[in-house]
């Protein structure tokens, strides 16, 4: 639990509305491209042959705000997490194990661009003990990345992220084919 002031913050979020209007126009996080296909692999583990899903995102996040964000890092920033749109709900298709350090590092501040991220998707087939495992039983739909971003490099970062519509990226397809 946190103590002390948290002056000023109540109009954070209210500042970002009026900034942005209610959704942002173009979200904070962008990719590089409308759509992308994933390749599909095998690779051999204990004479069992595994499939695996492969296919690189280039990301871009546009802080639009009048506060620094601050992105979660150890030996690099966290890994973002895909999520499919599954009959109107958002559900995680791939979410690679995160290092348990927990620092902050990146201070992107207002104005500021972080760009060039690159995020290797390499999921495997949940059936096997391979990790990080591709969750979906089909690959073609719509898709977005879910990235942690925080308003504060203390106590507890992930407690104190921003608001999940500005830490999602726009929508994009994704096409492929899995055994």
């Amino acid at each position: 639990m946190r103590s002390g002031s948290l002056d000023g913050l109540e109009g954070f979020g209210r500042g970002m509305q009026e900034l942005l209007g209610e959704r942002p126009i173009t979200p904070l996080i962008t990719m590089d491209r409308d759509s992308y296909q994933a390749e599909l692999g095998e690779l051999t583990v204990g004479g069992e042959v595994i499939w695996y899903l492969d296919f690189t995102i280039l990301m871009t996040y546009t802080n639009r705000s009048d506060r620094p964000v601050y992105m979660g890092m150890c030996g690099g920033p966290f890994v973002p997490v895909l999520e499919r749109l599954v009959n109107g709900s958002w559900e995680t298709a791939y979410s690679p194990p995160q290092t348990a350090c927990g620092g902050v590092g990146n201070r992107i501040d207002p104005g500021e661009v972080y760009s060039d991220y690159r995020f290797q998707v390499l999921g495997h087939d949940r059936k096997s003990d391979v990790r990080p495992s591709w969750l979906p039983d089909e690959v073609d739909g719509s898709y977005r990345v879910h990235w942690f971003l925080s308003l504060f490099t203390e106590p507890d970062w992930r407690a104190d992220q921003v608001p999940l519509e500005e830490r999602v990226s726009n929508t994009f397809q994704l096409t492929g084919t899995i055994p």
